[in-house]
């Protein structure tokens, strides 16, 4: 499937009447200790077991991220990858000339990623959403989420655009990847037959949350798997964050949002 461009003339999928909860920007100074289980234990568990099979997957494919790199990125910027996994796209930064680092939950992926691209000996460090707890404040240009924000919990989304706006600068880039369709998950539990999370949030979704904390999206791609699944496509989305909006400060949010099972949802993935 080739890549299809979207244009951002029309506004977002009618979310208008979910009002986002603010929460105080956490101080500038040391970073803090990652907390344990931050990422969901059965997605973490499948990564785990199957670390070798997985990585050995990703290398074997085309890096559709690195596709995007020098149109969103500027160029030699410093660059976090999160959810970098067994480090293909890492890598790929790395080649591309950025100052590149990459966090991820799964001990077993950040080995295997060492194991299969010595350069990135230094670069990798485990850390996950929704926290971020190693990372410094405004310590990024950009930052590479690359089909990893539909494992997130979907009570936890806030606290992951949250963190992901705290270690960004003021008019750095965020590019990020999320499925468009696929992959078949319980109706219920929400997870697909290996037990990985799916919150099954639509990119018109993530386009409406990440505006609503200050971000712009300044362009869209939807494109076919790379991996070959026919019944996975994906939605690339690209976006700035604005400048003013960066000083805002927010407070904590109200418990019964906080607490809530889960965002509204349009459709489902198939």
């Amino acid at each position: 499937m080739q890549a299809k461009e979207i244009s951002d003339d029309k506004p977002p999928w009618g979310l208008q009447t979910l009002t986002l909860p603010t929460r105080r920007w956490f101080p500038r100074e040391s970073p803090r200790r990652l907390t344990p289980h931050a990422m969901d234990g059965k997605t973490l568990q499948f990564y785990a077991e199957h670390a070798p099979t997985v990585a050995a997957r990703y290398a074997g494919a085309e890096s559709a991220a690195a596709r995007r790199f020098h149109e969103v990125f500027a160029a030699g910027g410093r660059i976090l990858d999160v959810g970098c996994g067994s480090g293909r796209d890492l890598q790929a930064l790395v080649d591309a000339g950025f100052e590149a680092e990459g966090v991820d939950a799964c001990e077993a992926l950040l080995t295997e990623a060492k194991r299969r691209y010595p350069a990135l000996a230094g670069r990798l460090r485990r850390d996950s959403l929704p926290d971020l707890g190693t990372i410094l404040d405004a310590s990024s240009d950009g930052i590479l989420c690359w089909a990893v924000l539909m494992h997130v919990p979907a009570e936890r989304l806030f606290d992951t655009l949250f963190n992901l706006r705290r270690v960004l600068r003021p008019g750095g880039r965020l590019l990020i990847s999320t499925p468009l369709q696929g992959p078949r998950v319980d109706a219920e539990t929400h997870r697909d037959p290996d037990g990985r999370l799916f919150n099954e949030v639509p990119p018109e979704q993530f386009q409406f949350l990440f505006e609503k904390v200050g971000f712009r999206r300044t362009n869209r791609w939807d494109s076919g798997d790379t991996l070959g699944r026919s019944e996975r496509t994906w939605a690339t989305q690209a976006f700035v964050l604005e400048g003013q909006s960066s000083s805002l400060r927010f407070a904590p949010p109200p418990p019964q949002l906080r607490d809530a099972p889960k965002l509204p949802i349009r459709g489902k993935a198939t």
